[in-house]
């Protein structure tokens, strides 16, 4: 079987990818096994580490293109985590770090969050703003509710599409 998880969320919930055939005898077997299971069909193939090779010729494609690049991470101006362990990231490539994550490796979601949330712990403020960028809600409040931390979340696409409307009344 060709199936991966590609993703750990939280304490109760994965991603798996693999082929369709595939993903429906493992969701098959864990219905019959009282889990809760949601297929959504996604085209591609992301956090998948078939796609390994592919990282490196990506990457190579983008140091021919300046534009391409992103900064090192010695540039960042505050700390960011990897999803690939939740580590700080520094003295590595940006460009590399994201290509990776997202074609090949699995991404450690709640560990990351749980790493934020201590961050977030120690910075003297114990209320939080995150702007939540793409579709659905991806942040568990779970490991900031446990570091006793007060979050708000804005959804950047409703902020914009509302501020668009403002502008024409």
């Amino acid at each position: 079987m060709q199936c991966y998880i590609s993703a750990i969320t939280d304490p109760k919930t994965i991603s798996i990818v693999g082929p369709v055939l595939e993903l429906e005898k493992v969701a098959e077997r864990a219905r019959n096994r009282g889990l809760l299971v949601t297929d959504i069909h996604i085209r591609g193939k992301v956090h998948n580490p078939e796609n390994a090779p592919l990282v490196k010729v990506l990457f190579d494609i983008c140091r021919e293109h300046d534009d391409m690049m992103l900064p090192d991470a010695s540039q960042l101006r505050v700390p960011v985590r990897s999803n690939l362990d939740g580590s700080l990231l520094h003295d590595c490539s940006l460009t590399h770090e994201a290509i990776n994550t997202i074609l090949a490796s699995r991404c450690e979601w709640y560990r990351l969050l749980k790493d934020v949330a201590q961050d977030l712990a120690g910075s003297g403020t114990d209320a939080h703003t995150f702007a939540l960028f793409g579709i659905g809600d991806p942040v568990p409040l779970m490991p900031f509710h446990n570091a006793r931390l007060r979050i708000s979340k804005m959804e950047v696409h409703t902020t914009v599409q509302g501020a668009r409307l403002a502008e024409y009344k």
